[in-house]
């Protein structure tokens, strides 16, 4: 499927912004933006953690660690406000990637699915449910 013209700009603004926003990480965690498909990728990395994944661009932007868990969330439609959101993930994943040791699995009290959290400072807490293949 061909990308509009529209769509294309927003990406590649939307990608603009947000390498501005990745030599504000902290020192310890490393960031990479890249296009993949109809979205936009960064890859944040540090520590002895995997590579957590936040994939921007639709208004479910989601976050992926290690391509075997993941969660989304919806944002309001606009370029500021999916920079916003972008922002403020980063500041929350960098914070856990530097205050965190491993990755310790739960399960859901009901269903039994695996998955682990990542607190936030504003909102729900991420989720990341782990992927079935």
């Amino acid at each position: 499927m061909k990308i509009s013209e529209e769509a294309s700009r927003y990406l590649a603004r939307l990608k603009d912004s947000v390498e501005r926003i990745i030599p504000e990480l902290p020192e310890g965690v490393e960031g990479r933006v890249y296009h993949h498909g109809h979205s936009v990728c960064v890859d944040l990395k540090g520590g002895s953690l995997g590579v957590f994944t936040l994939v921007l661009g639709s208004e479910a932007p989601e976050l992926h660690y290690d391509n075997r868990y993941r969660d989304f969330r919806t944002v309001p439609e606009g370029l500021d406000e999916t920079i916003e959101f972008a922002q403020d993930a980063f500041h929350e994943i960098s914070r856990f990637i530097l205050q965190r040791g491993p990755v310790i699995e739960h399960k859901s009290r009901i269903l039994r699915r695996p998955y682990f959290p990542i607190p936030r400072i504003n909102g729900p807490d991420w989720h990341l449910t782990k992927i079935r293949r």
